[in-house]
Order: structure tokens, then sequence, then C-alpha cells
């Protein structure tokens, strides 16, 4: 911050009698004032505290304490006030972006930064939309093409038809329709993304273990066909919101094949790692199920990912990420305006394909020093292979895995005296774990009401982490996030 100040000390004027603005005493003071009034509403002065997400027993949200060089590198980025819209107007942060969609690609999923593309955004739930939204135009690029079913080629000779430039402004627009196959347990995004771009959304019945049933997926998209619709997309979630559990996207792409051969059937893949993503840093440890890493491999054959640096990779909050396995992808939901995309520069920028016009290179700045931070080598990112990328990571993601097996481990213990049931009773994928009260009363509100008195009990002492989570009609759950890296000790 000093820094900073003493930079702008050295601007020069643009013409003589330039507007300045001198800094009174009084409105030193009274910044100061509004300071320590924002520190004490934080600390607890106006009733409730902000939640202490660093508390040593704080399980309840998808959220923990983030690196400090993190939030350190926004608030310096922000008295800049880069926006990453385009190149011009963030030369900088838009190259340390860059930087940032290569490292991810490359560490979590194995991409090659010549081959892929990506971008931040502010949440998960702008990427999912954004992936959602191109896999709707490519199905509409594979009809123009007079080529259904077979996008491969078709998506190649419209390719062709366009020089590689992306389709003009204005030009077509593709029609609403199509269908999205999520399991029973994705994220409630792919529902909003799914009504926003006119798409139908069909839930898909879960196994025993909370994962997308590959079985009843492929009985879905045969149901489709066979009346007429056309399977757009089939999203993934590697790490569900409520159980942490893996869909098993390895047996998606095992699927997608299958049906292109029998039927002709091709369809874009999503995976929505937001919150698993990272823990493919842990494949070839002992850690992981050997079918959560094998989720967690495919994802280099997905089309799109979402990643969610703001949870597991611990950086303040908004920073989330879409990757693109194929970089020329974007370019069919580009949409370019002379006043941000002109020159030779329009093509270093990544604004025209993204769903948010303003997107703050704080964030960027941020995402960089945490990835920069929690790499050893001190070798440029670009430069290390993806083996030592990251690799600070690995015993935070680990323990958050270890913690939550022994806690599954204890609950099941409890369960033999007290009315307790793991929601599901198996051992955990990931580092959440559910369970639900077992009462004698068979009114399920009753039962409910009293997990809601349970929950507000603790949140007078939010440091207790617990939190609530509805599942349908059903029986309703108490779910623990073991992502805290201050939450419990190694055993």
């Amino acid at each position: 911050v000093l820094e900073h100040g003493r930079a702008r000390r050295t601007l020069k004027p643009v013409a003589e009698g330039y507007a300045k603005v001198e800094v009174s005493r009084g409105l030193r003071e009274e910044c100061a004032r509004v300071l320590e009034e924002l520190d004490a509403r934080l600390r607890g002065g106006g009733g409730r505290s902000a939640v202490p997400v660093f508390a040593p027993g704080y399980f309840a949200h998808m959220q923990a304490d983030c690196i400090w060089v993190a939030a350190l590198a926004k608030l310096a980025a922000d008295l800049w006030n880069q926006n990453n819209v385009s190149y011009e107007s963030s030369p900088t942060t838009t190259v340390l972006e860059r930087e940032v969609i290569a490292t991810l690609a490359k560490a979590l999923v194995g991409w090659s930064p010549e081959q892929c593309t990506g971008h931040l955004a502010s949440c998960g739930s702008v990427a999912n939309l954004e992936a959602l939204w191109l896999a709707r135009e490519k199905a509409a690029a594979a009809t123009l093409a007079g080529k259904e079913g077979e996008w491969g080629r078709a998506f190649k000779e419209l390719w062709s038809l366009v020089g590689g430039q992306g389709f003009k402004p204005g030009g077509w627009s593709s029609p609403a329709g199509g269908l999205v196959l999520a399991s029973e347990d994705a994220h409630y995004s792919i529902e909003k993304a799914a009504r926003i771009l006119g798409l139908k959304l069909q839930r898909v019945e879960v196994d025993e273990r909370r994962r997308m049933s590959t079985q009843k997926l492929k009985e879905a998209l045969k149901a489709a066909l066979e009346a007429g619709e056309r399977p757009v997309c089939v999203v993934a979630t590697l790490g569900t919101t409520g159980f942490c559990s893996f869909d098993p996207l390895h047996e998606v792409v095992e699927l997608r094949s299958r049906l292109y051969q029998e039927a002709g059937c091709w369809f874009h893949i999503h995976a929505d790692a937001a919150w698993g993503g990272p823990l493919a840093l842990l494949a070839g440890s002992s850690i992981l199920e050997a079918d959560v890493e094998a989720a967690l491999k495919a994802m280099a054959q997905a089309d799109s990912i979402t990643i969610d640096p703001h949870k597991l990779l611990y950086v303040p909050y908004p920073a989330a990420a879409v990757l693109y396995r194929d970089r020329r992808d974007p370019l069919l939901i580009s949409t370019y305006t002379p006043y941000l995309f002109h020159s030779e520069l329009h093509q270093k920028s990544l604004g025209a394909s993204t769903v948010e016009g303003s997107r703050p290179g704080s964030v960027a700045a941020a995402v960089w020093a945490a990835l920069r931070l929690m790499t050893s080598s001190r070798e440029p990112l670009s430069k290390l292979p993806r083996g030592m990328l990251l690799d600070r990571y690995k015993p935070l993601l680990a323990h958050g895995l270890r913690n939550a097996r022994r806690l599954y481990q204890m609950l099941k213990a409890l369960s033999q005296q007290q009315p307790i049931k793991l929601v599901p009773d198996t051992p955990p994928q990931g580092n959440i774990v559910s369970f639900q009260l077992s009462l004698p009363s068979k009114d399920l509100a009753e039962v409910n009401l009293a997990l809601y008195r349970l929950v507000n009990r603790s949140l007078l002492s939010p440091e207790q982490g617990v939190f609530l989570v509805s599942f349908n009609e059903r029986l309703a759950a108490i779910r623990l996030v073991l992502a805290n890296p201050y939450a419990l000790k190694e055993p």
C-alpha cells in the first residue's frame, strides 16, 4: 500500500493547471473513523460478528481461512483498479490471469496451455452458466452445419466456414431448446443456467454413494433420443455440495463414445469441479479412492471444467475459473465491440467471451499469488512440469480427507449408542461428512424441526460449525465440511 502511494506521487500532471485534490487532516481522521467503525462491526459491535472461518472448530460452510499473501495481493492490485475485460485496460493483470489459467489447466487437468484456454469468473455459478451456453452454441453449430449427431466433423466444417474468427455480432442466434442431464445432487446453479438458456434439465438418479448412476444416465439419454430430444450437455459433478460425492466422469466419457458409435449421439461434457477439482493434486497417492481418482483424471476428457480457487485453493472471494479443452471453443460465444476489442490488442484480451463485462484484475493477482506461493520451486510456473506445480497444497488437502475419515469413524461408533445416521452410510469420498438424527417420531416435519433448533443454537456460536442441508422434502441432515486447515489435529 505504501509503495502504491509513492508510485502515485511520482506521476506527472498531464497539463498545467490540473485538478489537485488535497486531503485535509479532518478528512484523514474521518477515514480512520470509518475504518474503526467497520472493524468494530466485523468484530461483533453491531450484534453479530463476521463468521470466524479461521476458528479451529469451524466446519460450517464451503469456505475457510484464505492465504494471506493472496488477500494482500488482492488489496495491492485493487488500488490499481484494473478491469480484465480487455488487455488495454489491464495489461499486467490480464497476463497474470492467463498464467493462472495455464497453471490450473496443467496442474489439475494435465492440459497443454497451447491447446486449452479459459478465464476467471466471480463464482462457479457464472462458470457453469457459460459452459452450458457454449454447449448450446456448439449443438446449434452442428445443426447449422447439417451434421447433427456428428459433432466432431460438423464443428470442423463449420470452423472452416467462419475462418476461425468466430461469429459476427448479430449474425445468428442459436435456437432455444435441448436437453441437459445432471445428477439429483448437482449444484442448483445448473438448474438456474438451464432456465436462463432455455434448456430442459433432466435430473439423473444417484447410487447408494450419492454419485450419478451411469446406467440411469444411459437410459435417460436413449429415452431422449427415442423421443426426438437433442442431448446438449451432461454435467458431472466432482465434489457435490451435500456430500462431496464424485460422479463417475470416466464412465460418462466412455458412455459418450459408445453412444456416438451406436447412435451418432454426441454431447458436450462439463465437469463441475468447483469443489473437488483441486483434489486432483493428490492423484497417485493412497489418500484418494480409486473411483475418485479415475473421475478426477477424466477431467482431461471433459470439454469444459469449473474450478473455484476461492474454495479448496484458499483464495479470497470471488475467484472461480472456467477451463476449455479446445481454445477455439469460446469463439462461439464471443461478442466484440470496437471500443474494447480493436487492433491487435484484442487478441490478448479475455473479455470477449465472458458472461461478465467487468472483471476485477485484483482477482487474477490474488489467485496468481496463491499459486506462486504454494509452488515451492522458484522457477517460473510456465516452465515447471505438472508434478512440481502447487505442491504445497497437497498436505492441506490430504489433511482434510484424513479428518473426514476420522470424523466418519467417530460418528459411526457413536451411532451405536446415539440416534445418529450417517448419510450416505459409507466412508466419505472427499472432505464432507453428513448425518441425520434418528428420532423416535415418524413425522418428518417434527424431526426436521429438531434439527433446525439444533442448528439455530449452534449459530449463536458459529465456530461450532454445523450447517443444515435440506434433502428436498425428505429428512434433513447436518453437514460438516472438513476444509479448515486448522481443524482437528493429526492422529
